[in-house]
């Protein structure tokens, strides 16, 4: 039932299985990241942009849509912040908290 042929070939596969799942959880791992920290960094540029336009545009008001789909009583801006961490929302609602009301 069990021979030493068949526990070998199981182990074996059983290590195959292993390394790829290793690898695909490391390569989704770091794409995710790209992704988040290429999110962060164009909400900086964003930010920065908003920043010298209400110096340089006195009144500035920037709009956008309450909501999304599906999804009752949210904004997408707050949903987006609340995503980018407690750091990246604290330092929104400091600094920018009276253009993005």
């Amino acid at each position: 039932m069990f021979t030493k042929k068949k526990i070998i070939a199981f182990i074996a596969a059983c290590a195959v299985f292993l390394v790829l799942d290793i690898w695909m959880f490391s390569v989704l791992k770091s794409s995710y990241a790209k992704a988040i920290l290429e999110d962060r960094k164009q909400l900086v540029l964003a930010l920065a942009w908003l920043r010298q336009a209400k110096k340089d545009y006195l009144g500035i008001r920037l709009d956008y849509i309450e909501g999304i789909p599906g999804v009752e009583a949210t904004s997408y801006l707050e949903v987006f912040v609340a995503a980018l961490g407690p750091s990246v929302e604290s330092f929104i609602s400091t600094d920018y908290g009276e253009i993005l009301v």
